[in-house]
């Protein structure tokens, strides 16, 4: 069974203590303008008519906040999704579906759950840390950031990797201290 870790909590690993923090990324920006496999997302002033915002045809409001919006482009976004390939679990949405999806509607599932993942990220649902792995005894730190806030699990499998780095960099350290201590004769 995995291990879950939580901000604050100290972990043993191989006799050494370390602390982890998770600490919120200022630094990555919105995943649209970080990383490939987005929609294609307008930032603007929400001008609100008599019929609702303004937008574009094919555009949906992915999120509004104090008189500024965000455009979430359905129908461009489909397009740049059958150009990539982009895909989702074709066997849950079989089961929901009581039958194989066409292509159509794996693209259409892949966008919608890039819909619900940016529109997450704008209202605070999750964002990005930075993992920070102390050794306790050195004050030594590993830092790992842009990495979403959506599972812990995964949080958790980063902190012990770098946990892992850290140990392995210690028994270096320590294994190049003997080798020079055996070689001199001492």
């Amino acid at each position: 069974m995995q291990t879950i870790i939580y901000d604050g909590d100290t972990i043993t690993h191989n006799g050494r203590d370390y602390k982890i923090t998770f600490e919120p990324d200022y630094d990555t920006g919105a995943p649209w303008g970080e990383y490939d496999g987005t929609g294609i997302i307008r930032e603007g002033r929400a001008r609100y008519s008599g019929d609702g915002y303004e937008k574009s045809p094919g555009e949906r409001i992915l999120h509004s906040d104090n008189g500024y919006a965000w455009f979430y482009d359905w129908q461009a976004t489909m397009q740049k999704a059958k150009r990539e390939g982009w895909g989702c679990d074709v066997e849950q949405l079989a089961k929901r579906l009581g039958r194989t999806p066409t292509r159509g509607e794996v693209i259409q599932e892949a966008v919608g759950r890039d819909f619900k993942f940016c529109r997450g990220y704008l209202r605070g649902d999750w964002y990005y840390v930075v993992i920070c792995v102390e050794d306790v005894e050195t004050g030594e730190c590993e830092y790992l950031g842009g990495v979403e806030s959506l599972n812990q699990v995964y949080l958790s499998e980063c902190a012990f990797e770098l946990i892992g780095n850290m140990g392995h960099a210690h028994q270096r350290a320590h294994d190049g201290k003997f080798s020079a201590v055996t070689a001199m004769g001492v």
